[in-house]
């Protein structure tokens, strides 16, 4: 039918190689058509001729039609020729069998469909006769070519169905997160005229889109498994795609989740990163737990004192360096039946208790006049209460914004937003009793109360920096300049 787009009428001439008799059948796409006997010698074959309507004699300019030939027909397997040179050269790499393909083969193919110079860091051939009839080359990129910053969710795959073109970079073939796969699907079960609005809500493209995403998410992690540096590499370029996948398509989150790697306070080789299954691989017996730190960095995360009672027990903990973390793990829950804990806002356990620590009464004195002090000097403190969670550190905040918030907040500001329509920081103190400052602190409030209010100001602003929640320096240079002030005077 589409011949009658663009002709006024369409004569198909054919003779058969055993017979005499050629015929010929013409029609203006009216709904009827004639069929009358060639005279004369008749080559063995079929002409189709289209007789141009005015408005698309452009389809007559040999330029056009080989533009046409090599974006729908590059890969059909009989030859096409225009002016007596063949157009349609490029093998259709995606119907060999692996072992005929090369890597050169791989590479040139690469480039052909990504229109790039550089080489595919990794490559799938796949086959499928259930649930659907697909055959696929895809490759991911060695490097990204988008500037930092950029989202991309155009496709970067080409639909075919029996290596004829159906939709030049196809959106509704893989969801948006997986833009850097690259490559051909051909599903042999779409029909050769399925129109684009067809294939947008169809259940044909959306169980195509289901069996290649699962298929894809098992390609990486083989991948990570042979190569886990490559693959970190991989990660370092992609990750944000992979997290804004598991966020957008939380019917699999968990098994986009495979695909994160990060840090942990166990994991001396950072090169390679630790996956959830590899945590939950190794935790301690009677663990029910996976716990999470988001941190600016490793010093950060290692000197935090909200690890410290954890690390104490012998727990691992993984640490992420990416704020967008924070709303990763809050979206996926759980991971294999394990619940996932951040643990700035979990109840550590008890450390092991210390001596010379406060005593219950002297602590409650002490906790009732930093909650005093600070809820008037600093405006942000609602509580302050002793804890056993910490080791090594004075004291902790809890109660703080997420790092998903404080990201927000960040951006709104950077923008020239006003932030007062969001909820204000309220922070919790928590002091440790048994801490060397933390006893002198509850003597000299008596003894020197302005050397100890300078000093219950850095408390704060100290703890403040170690949960990575210090916007404003100057509150903490202003606390130090205080302390100082306060040591050389009386």
């Amino acid at each position: 039918y589409s011949s009658f787009m663009v002709a006024d009428t369409v004569t198909v001439k054919s003779r058969r190689h055993d017979h005499a008799e050629a015929h010929r059948w013409s029609s203006t796409g009216t709904g009827s058509y004639t069929i009358d006997a060639l005279e004369g010698d008749s080559p063995i074959g079929t002409t189709i001729e289209l007789h141009l309507k005015p408005e698309c004699k452009q389809f007559s300019d040999p330029a056009v039609i080989k533009e046409i030939i090599h974006k729908y027909s590059n890969f059909v397997s009989f030859p096409i020729y225009v002016d007596g040179d063949r157009q349609n050269t490029v093998d259709a790499l995606w119907t060999k069998s692996k072992s005929e393909v090369t890597d050169e083969q791989h590479n040139a193919f690469f480039k052909f469909v990504s229109g790039t110079q550089q080489e595919p860091r990794y490559k799938l051939m796949f086959a499928s006769d259930a649930p659907m009839d697909i055959k696929c080359a895809l490759y991911l990129p060695s490097y990204r070519t988008e500037l930092p910053g950029m989202v991309v969710t155009d496709s970067s795959v080409h639909l075919y169905s029996k290596k004829v073109l159906i939709q030049h970079r196809c959106d509704h073939v893989l969801p948006h997160w997986l833009h850097f796969v690259t490559g051909v699907v051909d599903c042999a079960d779409i029909p050769l005229n399925v129109s684009r609005e067809h294939m947008q809500d169809s259940a044909l493209m959306t169980r195509l889109r289901e069996v290649l995403t699962t298929r894809i998410i098992k390609w990486l992690n083989d991948e990570a498994k042979k190569d886990p540096k490559s693959f970190l590499e991989f990660q370092s370029q992609y990750g944000t795609d992979i997290r804004r996948g598991l966020l957008t398509d939380l019917s699999k989150k968990e098994k986009i989740a495979t695909l994160l790697r990060f840090d942990s306070s166990e994991n001396e080789d950072s090169a390679n990163g630790v996956s959830f299954d590899e945590y939950v691989g190794r935790m301690k017996e009677g663990q029910e737990k996976i716990l999470v730190l988001v941190a600016p960095s490793r010093a950060m995360a290692e000197a935090s004192p909200y690890a410290e009672a954890w690390k104490a027990k012998g727990h691992e903990i993984i640490y992420s360096y990416n704020a967008v973390d924070d709303m990763v793990f809050q979206a996926l829950g759980t991971f294999k039946g394990k619940q996932i804990v951040k643990i700035a806002h979990e109840a550590a356990p008890d450390s092991a208790p210390q001596d010379g620590a406060l005593a219950t009464a002297d602590s409650a004195l002490l906790c009732a006049w930093l909650k005093d002090y600070l809820s008037e000097s600093a405006g942000n403190v609602s509580k302050v209460e002793t804890t056993t969670r910490l080791v090594d550190s004075p004291a902790v905040i809890v109660g703080h914004d997420s790092e998903a918030m404080r990201q927000i907040k960040a951006i709104m500001m950077a923008q020239g937003q006003s932030t007062s329509q969001l909820p204000q920081e309220q922070v919790e103190l928590h002091i440790n009793p048994s801490h060397p400052t933390i006893v002198g602190l509850h003597s000299m409030k008596d003894s020197d109360p302005n050397r100890a209010q300078a000093i219950a100001e850095l408390l704060l602003q100290s703890s403040m920096l170690a949960a990575g929640h210090v916007d404003d320096g100057s509150k903490l240079l202003k606390a130090c300049r205080n302390v100082m002030q306060a040591a050389v005077t009386k």
